[in-house]
């Protein structure tokens, strides 16, 4: 009767613990089956840099890990900062959007020791943000495409946009850019993609200045491979 009542214990503990596994198992899944991030990313200490925007580096423990985004404490630090000083490490510059255009796209390219990464940069009118949020809500991947289409290159190739739209609506891209079109701002956002992962901010723009601002440091190099820019009223392009 002993050795019964013993087996039975047993089993319940082993029941409990299988049953719990799995509903632990399931949550460290969830967060790293986030397509938006690399294996890298995960196996990254919280204080460790996994990007670079704006000028500042930004560590793993900014990040959200459900949307990629930066999270708004450090952007509210990054506004101050930019206020109050120029970065030393920068050499900053910015140059209004040349006559008739009205939209611009800027690709930057960074290295660095064991790190690189590439981002891409749109200054769209409150009218192509608000369209490029509605094609990310209903999955309208042609018209997101088209949205982002027409750049006249001024500086290198013409930039690639059909991979960004999964990541960018797994990101919650188009609550960023409504966050600045329900507002009737005009609004900047960017794509960076490094060995981490694929990241996106969007945030205001005043609709005629450009940031040409580059990363250079004893460590970091940065340079503009991409420049082009379109002119847009309502729904058409005039080149």
């Amino acid at each position: 009767m002993k050795l019964r009542k013993r087996i039975v214990s047993l089993s319940v503990i082993v029941m409990l613990v299988t049953t719990c596994i799995p509903s632990y198992a399931n949550t460290i899944d969830s967060k790293s089956n986030n397509k938006l991030f690399t294996n890298l990313f995960y196996e990254a200490d919280d204080d460790e840099v996994v990007l670079y925007y704006k000028e500042h580096s930004i560590q793993k423990r900014d990040i959200d890990l459900e949307t990629g985004e930066i999270s708004k404490n450090k952007l509210k630090e990054i506004a101050i900062e930019n206020d109050n000083f120029q970065s030393k490490m920068t050499a900053s510059t910015s140059t209004r959007i040349p006559s008739p255009y009205n939209e611009a796209v800027i690709e930057k390219v960074l290295s660095a020791p064991r790190f690189g990464q590439r981002t891409t940069t749109y200054y769209l009118t409150t009218k192509s943000g608000m369209d490029l949020a509605k094609s990310l809500d209903f999955n309208f991947r042609d018209n997101f495409i088209l949205l982002l289409s027409g750049f006249i290159p001024k500086v290198g190739p013409v930039i690639s946009v059909g991979g960004f739209f999964a990541s960018a609506r797994d990101a919650d891209l188009a609550r960023k850019i409504r966050d600045q079109t329900d507002k009737g701002y005009n609004v900047e956002w960017s794509a960076t993609k490094n060995q981490y992962g694929t990241f996106y901010a969007a945030d205001y723009w005043n609709g005629s200045t450009i940031d040409l601002s580059v990363i250079n440091s004893d460590i970091t190099t940065e340079e503009i491979t991409s420049i082009a820019y379109r002119k847009k009223i309502d729904n058409k392009e005039i080149n």
